[in-house]
């Protein structure tokens, strides 16, 4: 019988210790820990409204669990004011993939992804955000003439690695969420595929039956 592996030396980057998230006499979660460490990759696998969504909201804060305690980089998320220095700091550390895009629909592909740099870098010159957004688009298979088009004029999958080149944190270590089939060009997984050292990426996918 071999023993289990030895738990990394350096603490974990996303800590869940016991939320009670319960909606009416439902409780989608209870007792749950889990431990999420630099480099790993996560999938939270489960069917329709078993709180894989729900689990990741409250990781970011969207969501406020009755109970329990839930720790990134080190920093407790919930009890936060909202507009603390620290949490704030936190939020630029981590990036967000919605199922569908999110898109702005009236923005070109190349302003959606310059959305994040204007919240975060309001002084950043413009000619330097627009550099940045051609390298991300780039780097998620579109070519560049995808970046003044509108998401309306895109395909399916072209949005998702539009949604994809706009969502990636701003930092070189950080959780992700994200949810939907695979952008990655070369992945036929149905979890999206980030490309991004060092980093924890937690990912909820529903099974799918083939």
């Amino acid at each position: 019988m071999t023993s289990p592996p030895a738990p990394p030396a350096e603490p974990p980057v996303i800590e869940i210790r016991g939320p009670l998230n319960r909606f009416g006499d439902q409780i989608v979660h209870e007792n749950l820990d889990l431990d999420v460490y630099r480099g790993e990759i996560l999938g939270v696998v489960g069917g329709s409204g078993t709180g894989k969504s729900v689990l990741m909201r409250s990781i970011i804060g969207l969501q406020r669990p009755q109970a329990g305690e839930i720790t990134v980089f080190g920093e407790p998320m919930l009890d936060r004011d909202p507009e603390d220095p620290a949490l704030l700091a936190i939020r630029k550390r981590w990036g967000i993939l919605f199922q569908n895009g999110a898109l702005f629909s009236t923005l070109t592909v190349s302003e959606n992804v310059q959305v994040p740099l204007r919240e975060y870098y309001p002084d950043m010159p413009a000619h330097l955000r627009e550099e940045i957004a051609a390298y991300k688009i780039l780097m998620t298979g579109l070519s560049e003439n995808a970046g003044p088009k509108y998401p309306s004029e895109l395909s399916g999958g072209m949005r998702k690695r539009a949604g994809l080149a706009s969502a990636p944190p701003r930092s070189t270590s950080r959780p992700g969420s994200c949810r939907g089939r695979s952008a990655s060009p070369s992945s036929s997984s149905r979890m999206i595929s980030i490309r991004c050292t060092p980093s924890a990426i937690a990912s909820p996918c529903s099974p799918i039956a083939r």
